[in-house]
């Protein structure tokens, strides 16, 4: 038996199967499969029944509604592992935060072995969300090398979210057309104000910063994001300046701030500064923001759609006006 069809009937059995295995294996290798029991009876049976477009929909559409099966459907034929093998890379997430079960396992040494073996392009391509969480101790070098490798690879991102230090990456960042952004402004920005006339900002419509950091007259610099509609952060003493913000940004859509815990307090300082007051402030406590991250990645309701949706209500006069907390059940509104 050919050596690749031992290695793809053994996964088959195998549930340890880790993304980057195909970059080592079947793949790097140039072989084809085409001639294996499986491959043939199921081309035969496929190729019978479907239009090859119609065929590739199907398949390209199981692969998104769960990609943790994509490993599986890469084994039906060859064609098809051509077809989803992009879309395994589609939402990457590493790190220590908890993973949700509907992505595949990825680790930084899978993700070299990736950039090391796929052709040039391959991730650029393929890579749409990146999750980087913090690194196992405060000062790993190697950490930070092997996240600058892969960004430097995945220069298509779409959505990045990063726990880790950002700084010596400036010069990665800078090119990416970021739309989604979210990070802890002092992992960008840890010696100098926070600059939100960085190139990494140009294209970004929904900026998330993290933890209580940045001075309150950087914040002014925020409606110098050309692009930005959407606004969350988890300093409630920032509520002041914001509210500054609201008041000059025309284009922003929400505001959100997100809390750890509710209390009484909250709502008063928020009401103190007047930001309240705006239609587009909400407040949340929410599920943890990575879970949230994952579910958007997933094509799944956020924080954003619900923070939308209740503030269309308040502007259809479904939910007074001065209404600003919202639960983060997803059938809260419906």
């Amino acid at each position: 038996m050919p050596e690749s069809t031992q290695i793809r009937r053994r996964r088959s059995l195998d549930n340890s199967w880790r993304p980057g295995d195909y970059a080592t294996a079947d793949v790097s290798d140039g072989s084809t499969d085409a001639t294996s029991d499986s491959d043939s009876l199921s081309d035969l049976l496929l190729d019978r029944r479907l239009p090859g477009e119609l065929e590739r929909e199907i398949f390209e559409i199981s692969a998104l509604s769960l990609p943790v099966s994509i490993p599986k459907l890469m084994l039906v034929a060859r064609r098809v592992h051509d077809w989803v093998e992009p879309l395994l890379y589609r939402v990457i997430f590493i790190g220590g935060s908890p993973r949700m079960n509907i992505f595949p396992p990825f680790t930084m040494d899978i993700l070299l072995r990736v950039v090391e073996k796929m052709p040039t392009g391959f991730l650029h391509n393929a890579v749409r969300y990146l999750f980087i969480g913090s690194p196992p101790t405060p000062t790993d070098q190697e950490w930070l090398e092997n996240g600058k490798a892969i960004l430097s690879a995945c220069t298509g991102l779409k959505d990045l979210a990063s726990l880790a230090d950002l700084a010596p990456h400036e010069d990665i960042l800078q090119n990416l057309r970021l739309e989604h952004f979210t990070l802890h402004l002092d992992a960008l920005f840890p010696l100098e104000p926070a600059n939100f006339a960085h190139p990494v900002f140009t294209h970004v419509t929904h900026l998330e910063l993290l933890g209580q950091h940045g001075q309150m007259e950087e914040w002014a610099g925020i409606a110098s994001m050309p692009h930005l509609t959407h606004l969350s952060f988890e300093a409630l003493a920032q509520c002041g300046p914001l509210s500054k913000v609201l008041r000059t940004c025309e284009r922003m859509e929400c505001l959100l701030l997100l809390l750890g815990v509710y209390h009484l307090a909250h709502t008063a300082f928020a009401e103190s500064t007047g930001i309240t007051e705006d239609v587009r402030f909400v407040m949340m406590v929410p599920k943890t923001w990575h879970a949230y991250w994952q579910l958007g990645a997933a094509g799944d309701k956020t924080y954003w759609t619900l923070a939308e949706a209740f503030i269309s209500a308040k502007r259809a006069g479904k939910i007074s006006r001065l209404e600003y907390y919202i639960s983060d059940n997803p059938h809260s509104l419906d």
